[in-house]
């Protein structure tokens, strides 16, 4: 029927992009969170202040990629993504609302002495289909007319920026004189966000034409131009050769986006037209989009006067001001072998103020070979998930590689 084809069809153009989740509705402002992977690919909060300052160096990374699913192991993920992208076949059942969060990120950097300019590329979110929604998309033109179809519990948004930034960092002589310390380093950084693909889908009631429901509709909400910024400041101090401590803030971030599109499907829409039963309109205004802000702390340990091993450990609380932020507690052991050869061994676990409560630990490694300011790294997070294969419902990988002096 033309009502689940053109359901089916524009609902798989959004999910063959990205499943994000939808905190905002259609306030003016939305918000997306962070994969729980992200950050613990690139662990730092964009802490200016940690990057080393070479004499020339270029680096692209970390291009991180995550997905996670609430019911849905990946080999069915990827069968639903395959079977929405080709428009038909079949896609694996649910028997209850899907949540899945999706995140992409990557960057180029530059970095001379220091200074680091750069250049990036982000999707991040989190959403979720109910149920009726997932059976209306799987059985697309095979969809009953006279059947109910709940969309509650769908929230999706979906958001695509580019991200252009330029960071700083230098020591600060008079602190450690006057702290009685080995030497600290302070850094601030400035990014320019211009926004690529923004969507916001939301479902509420049953949407059946038969039935008196005029609240039931599925509402789409698209923008391609936005334009936004966040900031970073940091430091970094060592205490002494043996111990040093750091801490970051990212924040500010936010992307305002114009232009905007609606398009509406409801009970009334059906009746009225139930060949092509979508409106489409242009609305008024600006939605704008809060990326979360980041507050990270950190501890590292040498407890080795050689250097070969070093200890960290991380806390951090994404979305502050947020409904429900996410505190974030990480613990790594890190061994350098001369340069040439690094290995990293960690676990994270994070405990939010809603639903997320008591996620368990995920262990993380990455291996790193290199000389100087030239290496190649790479991360994997959620180790217990390696060895399920096509039964892993969770895995990120991160991979970072620079050149330079």
């Amino acid at each position: 029927m033309g009502l689940g084809r053109r359901t089916g069809r524009t609902l798989a153009m959004l999910a063959a992009l990205a499943l994000v989740g939808s905190t905002g509705a259609w306030a003016a402002e939305t918000s997306v969170t962070w994969s729980p992977y992200l950050m613990v690919s690139d662990p730092i909060a964009a802490n200016p202040a940690a990057f080393p300052w070479r004499v020339v160096a270029v680096s692209v990374g970390p291009l991180a990629a995550e997905l996670e699913s609430s019911d849905w192991t990946l080999a069915e993920a990827s069968q639903f993504f395959q079977a929405l992208a080709s428009d038909g076949g079949s896609s694996p059942a649910a028997d209850q609302d899907q949540h899945l969060r999706l995140a992409a990120r990557g960057r180029a950097m530059v970095s001379v002495a220091a200074l680091q300019a750069g250049w990036g590329l982000s999707v991040a979110g989190s959403g979720s289909l109910s149920e009726e929604t997932l059976t209306l998309l799987r059985e697309g033109d095979q969809a009953d007319p006279s059947r109910s179809y709940s969309l509650e519990g769908t929230a999706l948004t979906l958001a695509a920026w580019q991200d252009a930034f330029v960071r700083v960092n230098a020591p600060v002589p008079f602190i450690p004189r006057l702290l009685g310390i080995e030497g600290f380093s302070a850094g601030a950084g400035y990014h320019w966000l211009s926004g690529l693909a923004y969507v916001t889908v939301e479902g509420e009631g049953t949407l059946n034409a038969a039935q008196e429901d005029p609240e039931a509709s599925l509402t789409i909400r698209r923008s391609r131009q936005g334009n936004g910024s966040a900031f970073e400041v940091g430091a970094v101090a060592r205490i002494n050769r043996l111990v040093s401590l750091e801490g970051a803030y990212l924040g500010g971030g936010h992307i305002s986006w114009s232009g905007l599109e609606e398009t509406l499907l409801s009970k009334e829409t059906v009746e009225s037209n139930p060949s092509d039963p979508w409106q489409t309109r242009p609305v008024g205004g600006v939605d704008v989009l809060r990326l979360p802000d980041v507050a990270l702390v950190g501890v590292h340990v040498r407890p080795l006067a050689s250097g070969l091993l070093e200890l960290s450990g991380y806390f951090s609380r994404i979305g502050i001001g947020s409904a429900a932020p996410v505190d974030r507690l990480q613990a790594e052991a890190s061994f350098d072998a001369l340069g040439l050869l690094r290995a990293t061994l960690g676990a994270a676990r994070d405990s939010a103020l809603g639903p997320a409560a008591g996620e368990p630990w995920r262990l993380y490694a990455s291996l790193g070979v290199g000389l100087g300011g030239s290496g190649l790294t790479i991360r994997a997070v959620n180790l217990q998930e390696i060895g399920k294969g096509a039964a892993a419902r969770s895995l990120g990988l991160s991979v970072m590689a620079s050149l330079g002096l």
